[in-house]
């Protein structure tokens, strides 16, 4: 009785194991529960048992958990429950926005170094480079690079 009392808990605590590596990643119930039946279980196997047993039961727990792991890999079972979806869009901050060295705005927020300018009848993104540049003043456009426009104040 007492070995079935040991494989039920190591079987739970390997159960719950494979639901925390595979399903609820991170500390979870799940991981926690495994910690417990398994500890539980190879305890038990010390206590009740001998500590041959115990020595046994940590053994075989060990290699099944390890068997369960690589069996999980191999099989087709991650591949289906994977999102195999890629993100290939990205966002374009200046699209239909045509802003040029030299231009002049005047800043919404503060640019530390990053910040809000209004230009061109257009909220957007700017930094600076040099010091920063405070609410309301009035800045020129230094540089546009791809998604940056690099301003100072004037």
């Amino acid at each position: 009785m007492d070995i079935i009392i040991v494989v039920c808990l190591m079987l739970a605590g390997i159960f719950f194991f494979l639901l925390e590596i595979f399903f609820f990643p991170g500390i979870s119930i799940a991981g926690v529960a495994g910690g417990v039946f398994v500890a539980g279980s190879v305890c038990y196997a010390f206590i009740e048992i001998s500590p041959m047993a115990g020595f046994i039961a940590l053994l075989i727990g060990l290699i099944i958990l390890g068997f369960s792991i690589w069996y999980f890999f191999r099989s087709k079972t991650i591949d289906r429950i994977s999102l195999h979806s890629e993100i290939d869009s990205k966002i374009e901050p200046l699209q239909n926005i045509t802003i040029q060295k030299g231009d002049k705005g005047i800043a919404i927020s503060r640019l530390a170094p990053i910040g809000t300018i209004e230009i061109n009848g257009n909220r957007v993104e700017a930094k600076t480079i040099s010091d920063f540049i405070d609410q309301g003043t009035t800045v020129e456009v230094t540089a546009v690079e791809f998604n940056t426009i690099i301003v100072r104040s004037i």
